[in-house]
């Protein structure tokens, strides 16, 4: 009622609009983008993008020169820097398609599974992008970081790229916790994130809405989500800019680990 009038004015809810959040109905969507995002980070960009690199990455040259063979290879008319790219490049032929199997099956398995009105889970291909993008910059970066370590020193090379492990497991549990944090930006790790936080931003918008409605009813949700989302920091409000910044760092530090390891390719004389 208008005081100074005493006009009565009625309000009358629109039938098609649901101002009461389905709890269950919530909680299960919440859950869902949760474990995409925590399957994603965890499995994807940090076990797999370290652990394949480990096995796979340190000895790409190095196995080469404790063996004696790598004469052989530098008899024919092949520049050391060459055989280092050429060695990065069969690493990357054989991770690169291992991982994008493993994220297709994964998506084709959470798509069918997940809560949708639909029989797919269409919307959630956007993370599974991301995290395979993820993935692959992630590989690389390791990869080259870890083979420049068992140049670096053939006989500790392995122990070397160990404690650069533990320090990135460090560093992508900081980022979980608190991804502004200025010592994370130093990781991979780090970068890999930002890239799966910024495809998760830009498959669902309402990300931050879903948080403060969860806090603001106490459904719980808002815990999960916290844990493995937070919004992209290296571009504040601009996931595409943040997006294109990991990938420039990412490419920066393949570059120039690359670039250091064949300048002391050059210069170390074989045995």
């Amino acid at each position: 009622m208008n005081a100074s009038t005493g006009m009565v004015y009625a309000i009358i809810g629109d039938p098609n609009v649901d101002e009461d959040p389905n709890e269950s109905v919530f909680l299960k969507e919440a859950l869902h983008r949760s474990f995409l995002l925590g399957f994603g980070k965890v499995g994807f960009t940090f076990l797999l993008g370290i652990f394949l690199p480990l096995f796979l990455a340190t000895g790409l040259v190095r196995d080469e020169m404790e063996r004696g063979t790598m004469h052989y290879l530098l008899g024919k008319p092949i520049a050391r820097a060459e055989v280092l790219t050429y060695r990065l490049l069969g690493y990357v032929t054989l991770t690169w398609p291992y991982v994008t199997g493993l994220v297709v099956i994964s998506a084709i398995v959470s798509g069918l599974l997940a809560p949708s009105d639909g029989f797919y889970r269409w919307q959630d291909l956007t993370i599974w992008l991301g995290v395979l993008v993820a993935s692959w910059m992630v590989l690389l970066a390791y990869g080259s970081i870890f083979c420049v370590c068992g140049l670096v020193s053939p006989k500790y090379g392995v122990f070397i790229a160990i404690g650069l492990g533990v320090w990135e497991f460090l560093m992508a549990m900081l980022s979980l916790v608190d991804p502004t944090f200025p010592l994370t930006y130093l990781s991979i790790s780090h970068w890999g994130i930002e890239i799966i936080n910024c495809a998760a931003l830009l498959a669902y918008p309402d990300l931050i809405w879903m948080i403060q409605v969860s806090e603001f009813y106490g459904f719980g949700a808002d815990i999960a989500l916290q844990v493995f989302w937070s919004p992209p920091s290296a571009v504040k409000g601009s996931p595409l800019g943040s997006l294109v910044v990991s990938l420039f760092v990412l490419t920066l530090y393949t570059v120039f680990a690359l670039f250091i390891g064949q300048a002391m390719f050059k210069r170390r004389e074989l045995d």
